[in-house]
């Protein structure tokens, strides 16, 4: 036992949320990874989307994303809905958007699905920073925020290796959309506790 917190001794000291926090935003990551990198190779070759249809479909994330920071930075301030609330609602959004896109087979379907992840991710960002600053104090806010970026990094990056392993074992493209679901499923388990 004491080997093992002289080992986790480096480390700063967090509220455990914070950690749990950051483990969420890898896995997420880690699911961002599988469908952004894989995704406009996917809907034009396997689907038959024409390249132009596939980058205005991802590019309408942006719209819906700010539309999502927009409500909600503004909801995660309310005392009504709160930070907990957003985030769960995003990660929800998230999952629906993953669903949406692992059945599409035409670019109506893939615009809803661009639209509804885009707006997934606009609300969790508000919310997940605003967090990060209330349980964090001055002296180690930065080493939080630091931290939390790494680990989307980390997790963007283990993304696209592994899905590009997967792809190549199976050629299951829509299995990346099922897994990124999964993912943000875990990340909404880590936000309740």
């Amino acid at each position: 036992m004491k080997q093992t917190n002289q080992f986790f001794a480096w480390l700063p000291q967090f509220d455990r949320r914070v950690w749990l926090l950051m483990f969420g935003r890898l896995l997420s990551q880690v699911g961002t990874g599988f469908v952004l990198f894989y995704a406009a190779i996917f809907f034009v070759n396997q689907v038959g989307l024409s390249p132009a249809a596939v980058g205005f479909g991802i590019g309408s994330e942006s719209i819906s994303g700010v539309v999502g920071r927009v409500v909600g930075g503004s909801l995660a301030d309310s005392p009504r809905w709160g930070r907990r609330k957003i985030l769960l609602i995003s990660a929800a959004v998230s999952v629906m958007a993953d669903l949406v896109l692992a059945v599409s087979h035409d670019f109506p379907t893939f615009l809803v699905g661009n639209l509804l992840m885009g707006l997934g991710i606009g609300l969790y960002w508000p919310s997940a920073e605003a967090v990060v600053a209330d349980l964090t104090n001055p002296s180690n806010r930065n080493e939080a925020y630091a931290l939390n970026r790494l680990s989307d990094s980390v997790g963007m990056g283990l993304g696209v290796v592994i899905g590009g392993w997967i792809i190549a074992a199976t050629g299951a493209y829509r299995a990346l959309f099922i897994l990124d679901g999964i993912s943000f499923t875990v990340f909404l388990a880590s936000s309740i506790c």
